[in-house]
């Protein structure tokens, strides 16, 4: 009986571990799958810090240029991390970047790991965690190398600077919490709020000594961040206050993690503010708990470390909600932000954990660990078009640095867009009709496929639109609509990663193509072979200039 008891709770801890370890088997899976060693956007930043830094001589300009602003941040952690990778590999791999950035994903669910342990627990009931934080809706930053250092970068430094200042008052660890907060605002313009968390914390614990120290420490910190800073040169973000978008992005941002893009644009964004609206009564009530009621000191300081991050995620979240607004609601509830939305829902997760009796806390861990994996499940159906267009975005970004420079640094492109034009001048004319719609500052073109079947086991495959006239040939990407809610569910998919398909769906800013008449077409890609079909359409572009956007970088 002893040893059929044994086994059976060796068979049930191997069952609970699997169950943790599947969703980061799969994030390091998908992410190897989809991730490219292609610069996107302010990543050429970096490459021309990196190369700033070599050229110098002088060390205090080295130095400058490693602290140097960009934009309203001073991102230090991720200049650091580049050079080491650049004087490690002889190259700037924006891949190993992104490496780093979500190793430091993995360490925010290590930082989590270690409060869950003073709980005393059954580790059943952090498994879920694991199945909430890696998530494809985080996938914007996951697949940008400057954006997952510096995003993920700042929360973890955050995150373990609380931990070992809360958990742990003695000089050595205040030492290594100031340390660690120093870092976090040098990381990212939200870091800034670390130290006063820290300040608070201190206070709140009585530590008169520690918190005249770090209250030294940090106002020298914050001389040197705000020394020769300047006013983010963009005017687009200088726009007036208002409280009611305010609050609305705020309850957005909060809300994010329940926004659902199968839904109607309005109701979308209504659900997740009503979340976000939920969010702030339950952070309100637990706040009341910890500053005012008495208890065990050692669920105190796992309640402390829990407002702390629940106050630096909703401080951050009215920050982006302020600085960002100008862009329109959606964008505060787009895949960069949401990494807050996630950690304030597993944090309120870890808080009801600590109000519920054993019998209450068993169904509740059931629950929340069928709702956790169904949602990952959802959400990574929800985001496989756009993850699979972000690829071709990349791909495509780096055909036509190509046709512009000659240079190239995906081995995926050389395969099949290098030699795209030779391929095109081998298929004959095509009857086949586009739907082209024009908007205010772009062209929509629709492709149909009517429920046709495409296979996109390789991350490249798919359907792009072509655009060629005498001189140049542009290849853009494509957004998929599946024929069908439905369509994600079949064996075919989920087996196979054979998709019905409804539509195809590119968006050309009106800036992006030269003006003249370019003839359209389609490239499809399916197994490791191209084909291109042309239509009897042309459309004439009128090279519409695009406004620069002024930078401090």
């Amino acid at each position: 009986m002893m040893q059929e008891f044994f086994r059976l709770g060796l068979w049930r801890k191997i069952c609970i571990w699997l169950l943790f370890v599947l969703p980061i088997i799969v994030f390091i899976f998908i992410f190897d799958k989809y991730a490219l060693n292609i610069p996107h956007w302010d990543d050429f930043a970096i490459r021309n810090s990196i190369q700033q830094f070599i050229k110098s001589n002088d060390i205090f300009e080295k130095i400058r240029i490693l602290f140097a602003q960009h934009n309203e941040h001073r991102i230090f952690l991720t200049r650091i991390v580049a050079l080491l990778i650049f004087q490690l590999t002889n190259s700037l791999n924006w891949k190993y970047l992104m490496v780093v950035g979500n190793a430091l994903l993995l360490l925010i669910l290590l930082i989590y790991y270690k409060v869950f342990q003073k709980k005393s627990l059954n580790f059943y009931y952090f498994v879920p965690t694991s199945w909430l934080l890696l998530t494809s809706a985080l996938y914007e930053n996951v697949y940008w190398g400057m954006a997952s250092v510096q995003n993920f970068g700042v929360i973890a430094l955050a995150l373990l600077s609380f931990y070992w200042i809360i958990f742990y008052p003695h000089r050595y660890f205040l030492f290594l919490g100031v340390v660690v907060a120093s870092m976090a605002v040098f990381t990212s313009s939200n870091g800034l709020l670390v130290p006063i968390l820290l300040l608070a914390v201190l206070l709140f614990q009585r530590r008169k000594e520690h918190f005249w120290i770090a209250l030294v420490v940090f106002l020298l910190i914050y001389v040197l961040f705000f020394l020769g800073f300047q006013q983010i040169p963009d005017k687009s973000l200088h726009t007036h206050f208002n409280v009611s978008s305010f609050s609305r992005g705020l309850l957005a941002t909060l809300g994010a993690m329940f926004d659902f893009t199968f839904l109607d644009a309005f109701l979308r964004i209504d659900l997740a503010m009503a979340f976000g609206l939920l969010i702030l009564i339950l952070v309100g009530l637990f706040a009341g708990k910890v500053l005012f009621y008495s208890y065990d000191i050692q669920q105190k300081n796992i309640d402390l470390f829990l407002l702390i991050s629940l106050l630096f995620f909703g401080l951050t979240a009215a920050g982006i909600s302020v600085g960002r607004m100008a862009y329109g609601i959606e964008t505060l509830m787009s895949s960069k932000y949401k990494i807050y939305s996630v950690l304030i829902v597993i944090s309120i997760y870890f808080v009801l954990m600590g109000d519920l009796s054993e019998r209450g806390l068993k169904r509740w861990g059931n629950g929340a660990l069928f709702v956790a994996m169904m949602a990952w499940v959802l959400v990574y159906f929800q985001n496989f078009a756009a993850i699979r267009l972000l690829h071709q975005e990349r791909l495509t970004d780096d055909f036509s640095i190509f046709q512009a420079s000659g240079v190239q640094k995906s081995g995926l492109m050389i395969n099949f867009l290098r030699n795209i034009s030779n391929e095109a001048m081998l298929v004959s004319d095509s009857a086949n009709v586009m739907k082209v719609s024009e908007l205010a500052d772009k062209y929509v073109f629709e492709m149909a496929a009517e429920g046709k079947v495409f296979d996109f086991r390789k991350p490249e495959d798919g359907l792009y639109l072509l655009l060629k006239n005498h001189e140049k040939m542009f290849v853009l990407p494509t957004r998929l609509f599946p024929w069908g809610r439905k369509a994600y569910f079949s064996v075919d998919f989920l087996l196979n990663k054979q998709l019905k398909v409804n539509i195809f769906v590119a968006e050309v800013p009106k800036y992006q193509v030269p003006k003249g008449v370019y003839r359209i077409g389609k490239l499809i890609r399916q197994k490791g072979k191209s084909s291109v079909i042309w239509s009897k359409q042309s459309m004439n572009f009128q090279g519409q200039t695009l406004k620069e956007v002024q930078k401090n970088w």
